[in-house]
């Protein structure tokens, strides 16, 4: 039987951006098919916002824009952490991604990675349109990238069938599945965690 715990103490968000190349805002004449990168498969609730979205731009738009969703980081090969580099260069149009694979290249999204900082909700939606937001979107734009919203994927949690995890003394020892990203590495090594880096 698998048994599924919430890591309550763990209170660091995570956010999803959507951005393009900025370079798009200079384009002249409307490409035949804009390629939106989404991290996630295509029943997820990202998916189903990067589906809408796109369903939204082509109706406003007139058909004159045309935006498909690839799911699943196909466009990315595997490389989960290129997606800022692979937009900001024009190889991608634009994104539907978490603060965690952007932060390589956005230091400042590092912030919502940050362990008992963000506490709740309201306190989530204060930073992401206060001035912390702004910050974080005017770092984006020296990129290259051009930031159009922000969407909330909930607090950080951590899903084990081998025990109940209700302290940080509960992860001593535990291999956790990470993303590559230094942050989490030097977070859960100090949690006592021994973590793997897997895309």
């Amino acid at each position: 039987m698998n048994f599924h715990y919430r890591l309550y103490f763990w209170l660091a968000a995570v956010f999803t951006a959507i951005f393009f190349s900025s370079s798009l805002s200079q384009a002249e004449e409307f490409k035949k098919e804009y390629k939106l990168q989404v991290t996630v498969g295509p029943t997820f609730y990202w998916s189903q916002g990067a589906a809408k979205f796109a369903e939204l731009v082509k109706e406003k738009t007139g058909g004159r824009i045309i935006i498909k969703p690839y799911y699943g980081s196909s466009l990315l090969q595997g490389a989960q952490l290129k997606s800022a580099q692979l937009v900001a260069k024009g190889v991608i149009d634009c994104a539907f991604e978490s603060t965690i694979n952007i932060s390589s290249v956005i230091g400042e999204c590092n912030l919502f990675s940050l362990p008992f900082f963000i506490n709740t909700f309201e306190n989530l939606d204060r930073l992401e349109q206060g001035k912390t937001g702004e910050a974080v979107f005017s770092a984006m734009k020296k990129k290259g990238l051009m930031p159009l919203a922000w969407g909330e994927n909930g607090f950080r949690q951590i899903t084990t069938g081998k025990k109940e995890i209700h302290r940080p003394e509960d992860l001593k020892g535990m291999k956790v599945r990470i993303v590559g990203s230094e942050i989490f590495i030097d977070i859960f090594r100090q949690l006592g965690a021994d973590p793997m880096n897997m895309n």
